[in-house]
């Protein structure tokens, strides 16, 4: 099934790489007729360094720490959605859906 443009954008940004087509759950009697059944995390986990240490130390803003965490590995949260993605584990839609709830929490 072809994606929504907001969601392809999501996944180029994440992946690297353009994709239109996309698995997406049909439902049945079992899932409650939601194309899912049961529950997979998303998850970003920033392990903490001395770069990092440093960074919070000094009293940097949360872009700086951020950023530094992504250049030594960190995976974010849209990252390892997409890869969920990636992996017809789920699907474009449920990832971004997860994440704009996020994004309305931290407002």
């Amino acid at each position: 099934m072809e994606a929504t443009l907001v969601e392809q954008i999501a996944y180029e940004k994440a992946i690297g790489e353009k994709r239109t087509e996309f698995q997406y759950g049909v439902g049945c009697e079992s899932c409650s007729y939601t194309g899912y059944l049961g529950r997979t995390g998303i998850f970003e986990i920033m392990q903490m360094t001395d770069n990092l240490r440093t960074l919070i130390v000094k009293g940097a803003d949360s872009v700086a720490i951020r950023n530094q965490a992504v250049k030594e590995g960190m995976v974010s949260l849209l990252h390892d959605g997409m890869l969920k993605v990636k992996a017809n584990i789920t699907s474009p839609r449920k990832c971004c859906a997860v994440l704009m709830r996020r994004i309305s929490c931290v407002r």
